[in-house]
């Protein structure tokens, strides 16, 4: 009888103790972006927003004392769009999405999505990051974000966005 007790206790132990994510061992890469979402943008077209980004991959690596053949995956964490001159909130948009890709316009994944916005959501948009994995895209030197957004209204005014995009190393 206790060693069934023992073996369950030590069922629930391990199953509780598991990260699904396992992404203790790594870091985190961060970039930010500013732009501008001009006024009067239509509600029928997707409006691309196309940034070149460089990686700083190299960088990080000598930072954290690690080599390319240390890095298992890297997959997006993190992306919130802030309105800087609080005036529109974000709940004039339907739907956003933002890719990355290679900049020869290669390998272009979804990193993030949100859809629908929330009514309540302020002058702050966090997108929910997927699962991809994109150490392709931020191994070179520079690569690409693509951030596509639908309006369900037609802006009134130009709103000041900055982007702030966080991608998890994960090492081995």
């Amino acid at each position: 009888m206790r060693n069934i007790l023992f073996l369950t206790l030590l069922t629930v132990f391990s199953l509780t103790n598991c990260d699904d994510n396992e992404l203790e061992g790594g870091f985190e890469m961060n970039y930010i972006e500013d732009f501008e979402i001009f006024a009067g943008l239509n509600t029928l077209d997707t409006h691309v927003f196309e940034f070149t980004l460089n990686s700083n991959f190299q960088n990080y690596l000598i930072q954290k004392n690690l080599t390319e053949d240390n890095i298992e995956a890297i997959i997006p964490k993190y992306v919130r769009l802030t309105n800087l001159s609080n005036t529109l909130e974000y709940n004039v948009l339907y739907r956003a999405r933002l890719n990355i890709l290679k900049t020869s316009g290669e390998l272009e994944f979804e990193a993030a999505y949100r859809e629908p916005i929330p009514i309540n959501t302020g002058f702050n948009l966090e997108l929910i990051p997927t699962s991809v994995e994109v150490s392709e895209q931020l191994k070179s030197n520079q690569f690409k974000l693509k951030l596509k957004l639908n309006f369900s209204e037609i802006p009134s005014i130009s709103i000041d966005t900055r982007m702030f995009v966080t991608f998890q190393v994960v090492t081995k």
